[in-house]
């Protein structure tokens, strides 16, 4: 006899309503007011189709995604936002890096900025930069 688990998304509703519900908070947060805080956060188990819905998220708004890595530190987050906002080569202080990126983020205030596996930046202390 094999024992057999299912995968935790055995079946696509879960992920149906993930991208529903992600387009729906995209949609809530782009809405608000700049004098409202716009952060928003997508969470559940594993499987269960979230990183998929911030992809649909992604082509549907033009959005800004970038998926923190195991070894992300502060610059390597930033570069790569950089990079996802169209400049080729990123350099300078971490410093340097923010003040670009919120400079560039801030030029279009209705384009999201997802990042995925945010928990990452958690732990290790880097959420602030966000």
């Amino acid at each position: 006899m094999t024992d057999h688990t299912p995968p935790v998304n055995s079946g696509s509703l879960a992920a149906l309503n993930n991208v529903m519900g992600a387009m729906e908070l995209t949609s809530t947060l782009q809405k608000r007011g700049p004098h409202l805080p716009n952060l928003g956060c997508i969470y559940g188990r594993s499987g269960e189709g979230k990183s998929y819905a911030t992809i649909f998220v992604q082509n549907r708004t033009g959005a800004i995604r970038v998926e923190v890595g195991e070894s992300w530190n502060r610059r390597t987050l930033l570069r790569n936002i950089l990079r996802e906002c169209g400049i080729n080569d990123p350099r300078g202080s971490a410093a340097d890096m923010v003040e670009q990126a919120v400079m560039l983020l801030g030029d279009q205030p209705d384009r999201p900025l997802i990042i995925d596996e945010a928990d990452k930046l958690v732990d290790k202390g880097l959420i602030e930069i966000v």
